[in-house]
């Protein structure tokens, strides 16, 4: 229950230090920064840029996932292969992880 809670928060502030990085990024509004490096140095500057820079990066990885998209299918294929492949080493790990401890 408190850890769906934690998580449902941590994903909404995700959200927002994302939607703040591309608010950054198309207008060129750095507010955000501005009002971190107005606190106080220390922790809570520091708490503040490291939420700002998880924003940047989903914002980063979302806006390359679109870049992908738009250059075509040709493009995408490699990397769904790529995941399937992944996939399927996780599966294998797991069931031996069963069979270990089914066998312990």
């Amino acid at each position: 229950m408190l850890s769906e809670i934690v998580i449902k928060y941590a994903a909404e502030a995700t959200l927002i230090s994302t939607a703040l990085a591309g608010v950054r990024r198309s207008v060129g509004l750095d507010m955000p920064r501005f009002l971190a490096n107005r606190l106080p140095q220390g922790t809570a500057q520091n708490f503040a840029h490291k939420y700002l820079d998880v924003g940047e990066f989903c914002f980063e990885k979302g806006a390359g996932l679109f870049r992908k998209a738009a250059a075509g299918p040709e493009k995408i294929e490699p990397l769904a292969e790529k995941v399937e492949a992944a996939t399927e080493k996780v599966a294998k790990a797991a069931s031996k992880g069963k069979k270990k401890k089914a066998s312990e």
